[in-house]
């Protein structure tokens, strides 16, 4: 099995993946509306998608976000054959979907909608510097 390369400038935590779930370009667009579910505890990485290409935790694929009170965020994510990513920042949260994220880092903003399932699945999809990022994690 080969494994793709990555080039990883951008946050993780734009983990967070469907077509039609960009319904918000901005955390105040439309389809930012209602409540957003609590999102704060720790996940693991369960496939990371860069633009267009996609590992999964099969593949090798590993990582844990902390998300805090909805509104800090710690990231960590290892591909095979890659540098590890580190990343922690700002998180917001607008309506029922929409997040947007600012690294402390360094890294592009972040801006996305996310899913939360009932079996705790986080999905995000988004964009920074105009590529897509998704990313799906197992609340733990």
């Amino acid at each position: 099995m080969s494994v793709r390369r990555f080039a990883y400038t951008l946050p993780p935590l734009a983990f967070l993946a469907a077509a039609g779930i960009l319904a918000c370009s901005n955390s105040t667009g439309p389809g930012c509306t209602g409540t957003h579910p609590v999102l704060n505890g720790t996940y693991a990485l369960l496939s990371y998608s860069y633009g267009g290409q996609t590992i999964t935790s099969q593949q090798g694929a590993s990582g844990t976000l902390a998300l805090v009170a909805d509104t800090l965020y710690s990231a960590h994510i290892s591909i095979p054959n890659q540098q590890p990513i580190f990343d922690s920042g700002k998180v917001s949260l607008t309506g029922a979907n929409c997040i947007s994220q600012s690294s402390y880092v360094g890294n592009p903003q972040f801006v996305g909608t996310y899913t939360l399932s009932n079996a705790g699945v986080l999905s995000v999809t988004g964009s920074a510097a105009q590529i897509t990022i998704a990313n799906t994690w197992q609340k733990q």
